[in-house]
């Protein structure tokens, strides 16, 4: 299993033929922030009104996502233009066919167009409000410290400590495994 990390359809694609199962969040760690997830986790650390606690951290994660518009963008243009030239595949017998071949595969990598397609898509789904089209492409691990609060935890890692507990408790935990088993994707051994 693999983080979401701006994957392409057809990447998310190939790593499922290889049975490499990719996450519907950019980050491990927000499998905690969806709603669903949330929601269970909040019912089970006995927090009042879940939903409005989900309403908070919807509010925060897109809050915290629209100052940071512009880094995520850059960070996807990144990994595309990487992404591109790895998989750049050209026949060269000499240094003036290698040249031009490389010349023609980077005139095919824009870096401009790739950014403004990349921020228009994630401003989109920052008009929806949809937290977990917010999440898929949103590699900020730092969410989880929003998440930690809005459910009135000192820190992330109490967080991690009360999810520990609750996946090891076979009853006050069965909310939380069966949201989390719901939004992961199904590993068949």
């Amino acid at each position: 299993m693999v983080d979401g990390d701006h994957r392409a359809v057809d990447d998310v694609e190939h790593l499922q033929a290889r049975d490499v199962h990719v996450l519907p969040v950019a980050e491990i760690e927000n499998v905690l922030l969806l709603a669903s997830v949330f929601i269970a986790l909040a019912e089970a650390l006995l927090c009042a009104d879940p939903a409005e606690k989900l309403r908070q951290l919807t509010a925060e994660v897109m809050k915290t996502a629209e100052q940071q518009v512009d880094a995520l963008s850059a960070r996807y243009t990144i990994r595309q233009i990487d992404h591109r030239l790895k998989r750049v595949g050209f026949k060269a017998k000499d240094l003036s066919t290698l040249k031009a071949g490389y010349g023609a595969e980077i005139a095919k990598v824009d870096p401009t167009s790739i950014f403004n397609e990349s921020k228009a898509t994630f401003e989109d789904r920052l008009r929806a409000h949809d937290l977990a089209t917010v999440l898929a492409p949103y590699d900020n691990k730092g969410l989880i410290a929003s998440a930690s609060s809005v459910l009135g935890l000192k820190s992330p890692i109490e967080l991690m400590e009360k999810m520990a507990q609750l996946l090891g408790d076979k009853e006050k935990g069965r909310k939380v495994r069966d949201a989390m088993t719901a939004v992961l994707p199904t590993i068949l051994v």
